[in-house]
């Protein structure tokens, strides 16, 4: 069985050739960088959402940039640009009342993203 790179479910993609670009073929690594992504991704998008509420405009582009670098490893149709287009806003004070619906709109890539590698790590890992 070989790990699929490119995940696509309800027209949203998760394309892993960049990892699979940095890695090669080492398995246990694209695993650990996955479940990494996995792990960090919840709490970031609620700091997101905290620092917004908060207008820690600092704090929310510090989180935003941090964001910027997972998926441009693991990337999914779209959270790339939105998460640049926070970080741009919370770093340059403006569109403020954008950032928002920009930070549900990555929850929800995320959570469709979130689904597809649980279920190729499963379909590859199933004990685990």
């Amino acid at each position: 069985m070989s790990f699929d790179f490119l995940l696509t479910e309800n027209g949203i993609t998760v394309d892993l050739s960049v990892l699979k670009d940095l890695v090669g073929d080492d398995i246990d690594s694209i695993r650990s960088i996955i479940e990494l992504f996995l792990t960090t991704m919840p709490p970031s998008i609620e700091k997101m959402k905290q620092y917004d509420d908060q207008k820690d405009w600092e704090n929310l582009f510090k989180t935003a940039h941090t964001v910027k670098s997972s998926v441009s490893v693991i990337k999914v149709d779209e959270l790339y640009d939105a998460v640049v287009g926070v970080e741009s806003k919370a770093e340059n004070r403006v569109e403020l009342d954008s950032i928002r619906p920009m930070i549900e709109f990555i929850a929800l890539k995320y959570a469709i993203a979130e689904r597809l590698l649980k279920k190729e790590l499963q379909r590859y890992w199933p004990n685990s």
